[in-house]
């Protein structure tokens, strides 16, 4: 969908820069690298941490990509942005979105329910596809 509007272009980078810092966080929340004491880990939630590392694998290419994106052209001032050109610009969103689904779902069979609030309980009952509202 393309916004053709007076300030759009605000709206647009809004919502691109929403969508990175938040999926750096879930990407982060799913596969910690040096996390900090008050850090909130996926291997908080589950009975079996091992079990849920092993379920989840290790990062795919493409949440990789997301995080140092979202690290190195949405969270931090660094030269690295300079060398996004038109061609590199675009996000893959529905992919991006659909991995981390992927891996929530995983989350979600491994965690402890009596850990989960019920929002949480809730999201194991919502659609596989990220098209349908995931």
């Amino acid at each position: 969908m393309v916004m053709d509007f007076a300030g759009a272009g605000v709206l647009n980078n809004a919502i691109l820069k929403s969508f990175a810092v938040h999926v750096r966080g879930l990407i982060f929340f799913l596969f910690p690298e040096n996390p900090k004491p008050d850090d909130v880990l996926a291997t908080h939630f589950v009975s079996d941490p091992a079990a849920f590392e092993a379920a989840r694998g290790l990062k795919s290419e493409i949440l990789k990509k997301a995080q140092s994106r979202a690290g190195k052209e949405v969270a931090h001032l660094t030269y690295e942005r300079l060398k996004v050109t038109a061609e590199t610009k675009p996000w893959p969103f529905v992919e991006i979105a659909t991995e981390v689904n992927r891996v929530m779902k995983i989350f979600l069979q491994h965690a402890d329910q009596s850990k989960l609030s019920e929002a949480w309980t809730a999201a194991t009952k919502q659609p596989d596809n990220v098209e349908d509202g995931v």
